[in-house]
């Protein structure tokens, strides 16, 4: 009899695991969540086509989405749609819940709703279920009162309808996805596009045809042009052919096409022979753009010198290429790339689940009644025995500690002060604040830092900006243990660094090729994620060697981040500032010029760093005869190492200005493009400057 008893009572806990494991499988009830640590979550349709969970989109980011659950065109998964697609939330603690009062949300792991339905029901029976037509439906009953159909992302299914003011965002990247190319349908059934696409269907009629969704856009070269790099677009596309004099020139003509780049001039009430003339016997044009302007009831003619970020949109000029005769005979203006997309056949593979119903009699389910009683009565008895002492325990001690919303502590100060032996090993000081080392309660050794000039700085907005810091994780950034908030003292505790600053180690000339190469990457890998990746956007403002730390095998993290500027997700790309923020030498021009600052400053304090690196000398080194305010002294006098007056490379310029102290066999085409990478980072102009997701890109291939 008790070997039937514990044979029953696990068949019990068995049936209750799985019932609790299986039950959104089909339906999401009130007061229920799915969480995006439990990847098993998720809510499949009945004929298991579609699959609606937490999807990954990019370093501890999620999106709550809906994709199909067989990959019939490739490997990869297929997003039909997304919840809050330009707002991912935390890959710890957040969820999407259905509350008592009716309304979805999805929550972040700092408890913030990042996106809600409104909806509002009282009802008994209301559930959130995924159908079979890949439509997420929230209804009471029978009744609706909330449809994924009605929002769509950048896909529509079969039985979609896509009606008045409906919009299509397509996503700006594979690994990030936000809005960027949008089409939409008006009142009067146009179809329109943001980059000028047109699109009719072959079969237009009634009825669901197939599937439609947006793909990234694709580059390709001017007609008589070639790419530079064959396998990497960010290095452009260059000229097949040579200069040709007026003679042997001719236009080719591209409707609607627009090429940014400085004109070399505007030519106002030219006809197009006209254009043509002047652009034949200018030897620096490349071309022209002409059209109507008909707000001034005028013909404009601006001339270019060069061809940047060429796309084609919806308006009226048009751009005329110079371009050799030879070549504009065997121009087609018809020709078209070809795609290898295919559009096969729908795939549909129903998944069958069989279910096995036992029957017992009346005396089995009383049994079992009386055990599930049992059981809950002990369980009952347990909580009410944990809650009593935990309670009587806490009203006796105070916490040492609160846990913030993103997982590290909180330190007292005496426990800082205590770590640190009173403060007595500084390691490091800045103008705003001191750093000390010390050894924490766990004995781990911790970098502790004293910000200065914080009696401004409330500790609930002090607390905000380390949440959010906390929250940022890459192996390239130096990681955040705690904080303390105590009076007037701020301090934060960072893991320590073994091997310090670059700048320490750049004094003592520690430094190899392949040394160097791993601190360039690893730091451009780091500023990438916080200019592009991460949930909040951080702009560093502060980027030099100072504020990169080396690890016992010298990998880079970068510090001192975040402090500077958190942008809000919902605001624009340029940040507002009220001072100058960072060090002079590693400072942008648009500090200095009023300009508005986006992440490309810290793209120009990342250039100067490797060039510091490279050639051994101060960011502030100056050239005879130069202002030491202009900040650019190093930047000039590598370019001046590289060009002659005339424009032309100089010979033997990478032995000039490599710092000898650089150990390690390196080939100079390497050392070439590394160098040219740094100048291409500090360009005056911001908008000539690469981004750093670029930049490591640009490292990576050099490697």
């Amino acid at each position: 009899m008790a070997a039937q008893f514990h044979v029953l009572l696990f068949t019990i806990l068995i049936l209750s695991l799985s019932s609790s494991i299986s039950s959104f499988d089909y339906v999401l009830t009130r007061r229920s969540s799915l969480y995006v640590e439990n990847k098993d979550e998720l809510l499949v349709s009945p004929n298991g086509l579609f699959i609606a969970g937490f999807h990954q989109v990019g370093d501890n980011a999620y999106c709550f989405a809906i994709w199909f659950s067989e990959q019939v065109i490739s490997g990869d998964r297929t997003v039909v749609w997304m919840a809050s697609r330009d707002e991912p939330v935390n890959g710890k603690r957040s969820k999407l819940s259905l509350r008592e009062d009716g309304n979805l949300v999805l929550v972040d792991a700092g408890r913030s709703v990042i996106w809600a339905t409104h909806t509002k029901s009282s009802s008994s029976s209301l559930r959130l279920q995924l159908y079979e037509t890949g439509n997420l439906v929230l209804q009471e009953g029978e009744h609706p009162i909330w449809q994924s159909f009605d929002y769509p992302t950048d896909t529509l299914l079969p039985n979609q309808l896509f009606t008045e003011n409906t919009a299509l965002a397509s996503s700006s990247s594979d690994t990030f996805s936000s809005d960027s190319r949008i089409v939409s349908l008006d009142s009067h059934g146009q179809f329109n596009s943001s980059d000028g696409f047109d699109f009719t269907s072959a079969d237009f009629g009634m009825g669901p045809q197939r599937i439609m969704k947006l793909g990234s856009s694709k580059c390709t070269c001017l007609h008589g042009h070639k790419m530079v790099n064959p396998t990497d677009w960010s290095y452009g596309c260059e000229p097949e052919f040579k200069p040709c004099t007026h003679d042997d020139c001719d236009f080719i003509e591209l409707s609607n096409v627009e090429f940014f780049s400085y004109d070399n001039g505007v030519l106002r009430e030219y006809n197009q022979d006209s254009c043509k003339k002047s652009c034949l016997h200018d030897r620096t044009c490349r071309g022209f753009q002409f059209g109507w302007k008909a707000d001034q009831d005028v013909f404009y003619c601006f001339m270019k010198r060069s061809f940047h970020n060429g796309y084609k949109m919806g308006f009226d000029y048009t751009m005329y290429i110079k371009l050799p005769k030879t070549l504009v005979s065997s121009f087609d203006q018809n020709i078209t790339i070809p795609s290898s997309l295919s559009c096969p056949r729908p795939v549909v593979r129903p998944i069958i689940r069989a279910f096995e119903e036992k029957h017992n009699d009346v005396k089995q389910y009383g049994v079992i009644l009386e055990f599930g009683c049992m059981i809950g009565f002990i369980e009952i008895a347990c909580i009410v025995i944990f809650w009593y002492y935990t309670s009587k325990h806490s009203s006796n001690t105070e916490p040492l500690y609160h846990p913030t919303a993103t997982g590290f502590r909180r330190f007292t100060y005496s426990e800082l002060k205590k770590a640190s032996c009173n403060f007595s090993e500084e390691i490091g000081r800045g103008g705003a604040c001191v750093v000390y080392k010390g050894k924490l309660s766990d004995n781990r050794i911790a970098a502790i830092k004293s910000l200065k000039n914080t009696n401004h700085q409330g500790e609930a907005e002090f607390q905000s900006e380390i949440s959010i810091i906390g929250r940022v994780n890459h192996m390239n950034l130096i990681e955040m243990w705690g904080y303390c908030a105590e009076g007037k003292h701020r301090l934060v505790v960072y893991e320590y660094m073994e091997n310090g600053s670059l700048a320490l180690n750049m004094e003592l000339a520690k430094l190899d090729w392949a040394t160097m190469f791993k601190i360039a990457t690893g730091t451009a890998k780091g500023l990438a994620y916080l200019h592009e990746e991460c949930l909040e956007w951080v702009l560093h403002c502060d980027v030099k060697p100072h504020n990169i730390l080396l690890d016992s095998n010298y990998n880079p993290k970068v510090a001192d981040f975040g402090l500077c500027k958190v942008l809000d997700r919902h605001c624009t790309d340029e940040w507002n500032f009220s001072m100058m923020r960072g060090t002079r030498g590693y400072m942008a021009p648009e500090w200095a010029f009023n300009l508005p600052i986006t992440s490309k400053v810290d793209v120009f304090s990342y250039g100067v760093v490797i060039l510091e690196m490279i050639t051994g000398r101060s960011a502030l080194y100056q050239t005879s005869g130069e202002s030491c305010k202009s900040g650019l002294g190093l930047v000039n006098w590598v370019r001046d190492s590289i060009y002659e007056s005339d424009g032309s490379c100089t010979d033997s310029w990478v032995d000039k200005i490599v710092d000898p102290s650089i150990t390690g066999e390196y080939e100079q085409k390497n050392m070439k493009k590394l160098v040219r990478i740094a100048l291409q980072c500090t360009e005056e102009d911001s908008g000539a400057r690469p981004s750093m997701s670029q930049v490591v890109d640009m490292l990576i291939h050099l490697n």
